[in-house]
């Protein structure tokens, strides 16, 4: 059975690991470094949140424990991409929301944001007394509306020497490690939450 601590440290080493690269391969700095850091993880922590359910119906054995922790996990990667579009809006936009509006990746990403938001307000006992559990669970499902659309947005996002760039080249590959992680995270994301609905479906027809 995998423990909560062991989730938690593999995220800060995560964390780590992209800092790295950003800092030291990429040569990121300032507000660049600090935009693309927590967007990043951000997302991460989102994706891994959003894994934690469907695993749990697949292998409840081994994931069961992990899921007290999907909460916090989820809540915490909101505020990374809360402060990651607030780096954006003031550093590259000078708070000029009619520039964000026009550009089809940011305005996936902020109406992500938007849903994050509400489901990250909501995402207390209080809440889940006050709206009741029927109520809140319905509002919670607006996560599979939030999640691609910030996986769009991410991928819109992909900087040009991605794409002119040979994409088996291993210096490329290289280069780009965090985002092709992330991508294959937000691909794997997709499929246990598939997999989850289906094998809860089957279960309900028995």
């Amino acid at each position: 059975m995998l423990k909560a601590s062991f989730l938690y440290g593999l995220i800060v080493f995560l964390f780590g690991i992209t800092v790295f690269h950003m800092g030291y391969v990429r040569n990121y700095e300032g507000y660049i470094l600090t935009a693309n850091f927590l967007g990043l993880s951000g997302f991460v922590m989102i994706a891994v949140s959003l894994m934690l359910g469907p695993l749990m119906v697949i292998d409840p054995k081994r994931f069961a424990s992990l899921i007290e922790a999907r909460r916090s996990i989820g809540v915490a990667g909101f505020f990374f991409l809360l402060f990651h579009y607030l780096v954006v809006l003031t550093k590259y936009y000078s708070l000029d929301m009619e520039a964000i509006f026009r550009d089809p990746s940011k305005l996936f990403g902020s109406i992500a944001l938007w849903i994050f938001s509400i489901l990250a307000l909501t995402s207390t006992d209080l809440a889940v007394k006050y709206l009741t559990p029927v109520k809140w669970k319905n509002l919670q499902r607006l996560i599979y509306i939030a999640f691609p659309f910030s996986f769009i947005h991410f991928i819109l996002e992909l900087d040009d020497s991605y794409f002119s760039q040979k994409p088996l080249d291993l210096e490329n590959i290289f280069y780009h490690l965090p985002e092709l992680f992330a991508i294959l995270l937000g691909f794997v994301t997709i499929a246990l939450q598939l997999a989850g609905f289906y094998i809860v479906r089957n279960k309900k027809k028995r």
